[in-house]
């Protein structure tokens, strides 16, 4: 679906760990994988029995454990982590919106009423055997799916959105946290059963890329991670223990557009007439122009627009408020929404402001 690329925001930004943070290496899993990579009971008795998930093969994992250096593993945050959490809160946002919870604003991609499970019923419903397709079109498929799925994907249709691995920046602090197994007949601890958690706190950086956008999808986004700013989206497991408190610094903002167009606008996808005309549903907008402060240089589309993070907070940032704003607009209007949990939602104010970008423009044409 929408295979070339007309636009693509690309946002970098850090993590950072304000406590103790774990995402579980699924090697050290169960106590028959901990005793394949720790032969020795006593060296495995001194070792922690989950440890934060890293880059390093099976026999450098297993040599760094039996020498006691786990701090010398090449931690890392996985995409699969992060792009779940913002799904996760993507969902959470769009079901709090929903006035009717038997049929929210989003699917549940666990249930039978999900998009791709109600797609492929359509596909026996709508077609009957002897004009029958093998699958439903592009269009079809787009337009039957839900706020949701057409940004982070389903089984049926793949995702606009891409996040990278978070790589560590600068030192971290490591740390063991022991914990008591709790009886759930009694209540009370176990004896004897002890379990350590090998946590550490620090900074990420990372990537998401966005391409064939439409503004509403940039305006939930700012959502997500006005929530993530501010420390309302634990990251990894444990969260009942504590665990997972972050934060998160946006650093730059880069807007790519294909073809020649005014350096003044910001463009989703209902603003390009080759692609509307193909009767997808994309959301119309009252946006028309938004003035970009830009200079000429060279760049991998036609234009691209590198956004300065200042100020880095996201309810002070001018292009989080419009792309908000434009989210506002179609959630109002939105069949099935609630409008008293929208204005709880709603705290990303519209002001007057302007873009402090620079443009590049390619030489050579698509």
């Amino acid at each position: 679906m929408l295979t070339p690329i007309l636009n693509e925001l690309q946002l970098k930004l850090k993590i950072v760990a304000t406590g103790p943070m774990l995402i579980r290496d699924g090697r050290m899993s169960s106590d028959e994988q901990r005793k394949k990579l720790v032969p020795n009971e006593t060296v495995r008795q001194n070792l922690p029995d989950s440890i934060f998930v890293c880059r390093n093969t099976y026999a450098d994992l297993k040599d760094k454990l039996n020498k006691n250096d786990i701090n010398k593993l090449k931690f890392y945050l996985p995409r699969t982590s992060l792009r779940g959490l913002l799904r996760q809160q993507a969902e959470s946002i769009m079901r709090m919106l929903s006035s009717d919870q038997e049929d929210p604003l989003c699917c549940n991609p666990f249930d039978e009423t999900n998009c791709a499970e109600r797609i492929e019923k359509a596909l026996l419903r709508l077609h009957d055997r002897q004009n029958r397709r093998n699958r439903l079109s592009a269009v079809e498929i787009f337009n039957a799916s839900c706020a949701i799925c057409r940004l982070f994907g389903s089984t049926a249709m793949a995702s606009r959105i891409e996040v990278d691995d978070g790589v560590p920046q600068g030192m971290f602090a490591y740390d063991e946290r022991v914990h008591v197994a709790i009886d759930r007949f009694t209540g009370g601890s176990v004896p004897g059963a002890l379990f350590k958690d090998f946590v550490l706190s620090g900074a990420f950086e990372t990537e998401i890329r966005i391409r064939n956008f439409e503004i509403w999808q940039l305006g939930l986004l700012a959502y997500v991670l006005r929530d993530l700013e501010n420390g309302d989206v634990p990251v990894g497991s444990g969260k009942n223990k504590g665990y997972g408190q972050a934060t998160i610094v946006l650093e730059n903002i880069t807007l790519k557009y294909r073809g020649k167009h005014q350096p003044n606008q910001l463009l989703g996808m209902a603003d390009f007439p080759e692609i509307s005309a193909r009767r997808y549903d994309f959301k119309k907008h009252e946006l028309t122009q938004y003035p970009i402060e830009s200079q000429v240089g060279n760049g991998l589309l036609s234009q691209e627009y590198v956004i300065q993070a200042t100020p880095t907070s996201v309810i002070e940032s001018r292009f989080w408020q419009v792309c908000a704003g434009v989210f506002n607009g179609i959630v109002r209007n939105a069949a099935g929404a609630d409008s008293q949990r929208f204005q709880k939602l709603s705290e990303l104010c519209i002001s007057d402001g302007t873009i402090v970008a620079q443009q590049t423009e390619n030489e050579e044409q698509p």
